[in-house]
């Protein structure tokens, strides 16, 4: 009975509700709390008799589903919204609804807050709220210079006490933002979700509590949107203003700055005409326009670059792709004022740190919308980590190069391939920085059997990942005659499917000597290849036991060349992504091997630990003698030096996060377990 809705019903009804032959227009316009709907009913209705609305209407009564749920154009709605009658202004309060040059976003939220009394929403929802109404807000530039350089700015992780309580952002009570229920529109935000079942932990970390800005929506064809909490330090030059930069931040993986064309958009506040009628508005006060457009405004003296805020790239749904993420819980759909995102982008361009990955924005929105709980458990996350180290990868100059460094024993890149000959034994990297963290996560700490090499391709098998399944074969023992059955664990060797049949190796004296199959690359001494009839042949005469061979199915591609497959990279190879194997190692490496079983969720570290322990097996050196010889020291924004073998501000270790994210893979890929990123969590 308090709510808004009731408050216009009871007012209407005492109006009209005693008029007796006479004839009454209005028009009545409400903005409902979905996102995108603004609906409008503007009846004539003519009485004849002393009669209340209600019963002489009833079908079009305020709660009727007809009345919520009509659609208009909101072109229309929004001059009818904005309209001033003076004839029909009866001196009753009408401030309630007068929404004047409020956006009508403002608008809404009033409605919603009247409806649910929700404390998340503030009171004051002037669009002036951030500032004086004497002030021309012209521009990002503007904001940057009014932002005070002595406040104190929450960062995750920075000068706190409790992580977890300090590292959401506290509210300004003059902003709002709430939930939308999952409907789309232009000028609405789209939260990263962190309560779906899959996460962006392995691959497109991006995507990870990244806030996208939706600009463009058409919801038969396509909705674009660009993140807006992916700062960088990188710069793009300026070909008509000579001497200027334009930092340009992260705005997707679609035409990002690193593709041959790049696509630019430039948000901007400015409010001249020239930047008015060469832009496109987004919502109140924030528009976009093309890179071109601002360096010319630029040239001609209407603007500064400061006041332009530059995204490279784009995300992109088609038809119903979104709506589908939705309900898997991968977004929340959320609306809020334009001046949170313009003090926001302020605030990083000055003051955050691109390794940060723009995680604090995502937390005051989602305390915003009061969710600020979900926000709190989050924090410092195996996926938190995750795009952490992408943001230092991409985004920061802090960047250190470690894993280019040449780790065998001063082979440079094309002799390193040109060694990779058939029957080499490789292991992953041992730099202190895997570069297998981000993709392929796979190769991390592997082993890698080369078995065919020619002008085209380098094709290899992994050893040291069992798959959840095992090889059943029966044999017939020549000694007893009897039928037995024995198992074997099947090793993955790669995700594609190039082999006709599993491949049987083995790397026993005694076979060697009986002459079971034939070496791989005419080495006597290395691992030797035989087929399914000869390990059967061998098995019955009690040669070999089954488990001291290694079946292996699926293969590796490292195409050479301009040649690339979508899993693979082709110069992987070539970039001391692997180490060469010494031949007196290979023994060690294979007893360790033996002792994997078939991948279960109860063995899955042991057997990660004895792959690891295969891998060591491999190395003059272990990983941890290495690392006195990367002793790096960098100068960062708002740091003074660091040690890079840390994920940036946080006590974890990258070599441990990388071998985290080699057990996710396993988990996910192997065994088809969504949550193992969790489980690291916990």
């Amino acid at each position: 009975r308090n709510s808004f809705f009731y408050t216009i019903k009871q007012r209407l009804l005492m109006t009209v509700g005693n008029i007796s032959w006479t004839s009454f227009q209005f028009f009545i316009a409400i903005a409902i709390v979905g996102p995108s709907t603004i609906v409008g009913f503007g009846p004539s209705f003519q009485f004849r008799e002393q009669t209340t609305f209600r019963q002489r209407y009833p079908v079009f009564s305020f709660l009727s589903p007809r009345f919520f749920y009509s659609r208009v154009e909101r072109k229309c709605i929004s001059r009818l919204l904005y309209r001033h009658d003076d004839e029909d202004d009866d001196g009753d309060d009408e401030s309630d609804i007068n929404i004047g040059d409020e956006d009508w976003r403002d608008f809404r939220a009033k409605l919603v807050m009247q409806k649910n009394d929700n404390a998340n929403f503030s009171k004051k929802l002037d669009a002036s709220a951030f500032l004086d109404e004497e002030e021309d807000m012209d521009g990002f530039g503007a904001l940057f210079s009014q932002m005070d350089t002595g406040s104190k700015s929450v960062l995750v992780g920075k000068d706190v006490t409790d992580e977890q309580n300090s590292a959401i952002p506290e509210i300004n009570p003059s902003r709002w933002a709430y939930e939308t229920n999952g409907i789309v529109e232009q000028g609405a935000m789209i939260l990263g979700g962190v309560e779906q079942e899959f996460g962006f932990s392995l691959q497109q970390q991006y995507y990870h509590k990244a806030t996208v800005l939706v600009v463009e929506h058409d919801e038969a064809h396509f909705t674009k949107g660009i993140i807006l909490n992916r700062p960088s330090d990188r710069f793009i030059t300026d070909d008509l203003n000579e001497g200027v930069r334009w930092r340009v931040w992260f705005g997707g993986d679609v035409q990002n700055i690193d593709s041959d064309e790049p696509d630019i958009i430039c948000l901007h506040s400015l409010k001249t005409n020239e930047a008015i009628k060469s832009s496109v508005e987004i919502m109140k006060d924030i528009k976009w326009t093309t890179f071109e457009v601002a360096k010319k405004l630029v040239n001609l003296g209407f603007a500064k670059p400061s006041d332009f805020c530059l995204f490279a790239g784009y995300v992109g749904w088609g038809p119903g792709e979104l709506d589908t993420e939705i309900l898997r819980n991968a977004w929340y759909m959320v609306a809020t004022d334009s001046n949170t995102l313009l003090k926001e982008l302020a605030r990083q361009n000055r003051v955050a740190d691109p390794r940060e990955a723009g995680l604090d924005m995502w937390e005051l929105l989602m305390k915003m919308i009061g969710r600020a709980d979900i926000a709190r458990r989050s924090v410092g996350t195996f996926d938190d980590l995750m795009v952490k180290e992408w943001a230092r990868e991409h985004l920061s100059q802090s960047k250190m190069n470690d894993t280019a460094r040449p780790v065998n024993n001063g082979v440079n890149s094309s002799d390193f391939r040109k060694k990779c000959a058939p029957g080499t034994l490789l292991r992953g990297s041992s730099t202190r920085r895997s570069p297998f963290l981000l993709s392929n996560q796979k190769f991390h700490k592997s082993l890698i059997l080369i078995i065919s090499d020619d002008e085209d391709s380098t094709i290899g098998v992994m050893l040291n990942h069992p798959a959840a399944k095992g090889l059943q074969m029966e044999v017939k023992e020549t000694r007893t005659g009897k039928n037995i059955v024995l198992a074997a664990p099947i090793r993955v060797g790669g995700v594609i499917d190039g082999l006709e049949s599993p491949l049987w190796l083995h790397c026993s004296p005694r076979l060697r000597e009986a002459q079971i199959g034939r070496p791989i690359g005419g080495c006597w001494e290395h691992i030797w290849q035989c087929t399914y009839e000869e390990a059967a042949d061998a098995l019955a005469d009690d040669l070999v036991k089954l488990e001291e061979f290694l079946v292996v199915n699926g293969i590796s591609i490292w195409p050479k060349g301009e040649i690339e497959t979508e899993e693979n990279s082709g110069n992987m190879l070539e970039s001391s992504s692997f180490e060469i194997v010494p031949a007196s190692c290979i023994e060690r490496v294979w007893n360790s091997l033996l002792k994997q079983e078939v991948l279960t969720e109860k063995n899955i570290q042991q057997n990660i630990d004895c792959g690891i322990e295969a891998w060591s097996a491999g190395g003059v050196d272990s990983l941890e003698n290495r690392e006195n010889m990367f002793a790096i020291d960098y100068i960062g924004m708002g740091h003074e030096e660091g040690d890079d073998s840390f994920v940036f501000n946080t006590d974890t270790k990258v070599a441990k996060l990388s071998d985290d994210a080699l057990r996710v893979w396993v988990s996910a890929c192997l065994l088809g377990i969504t949550n193992q990123g969790n489980a690291l969590n916990d």
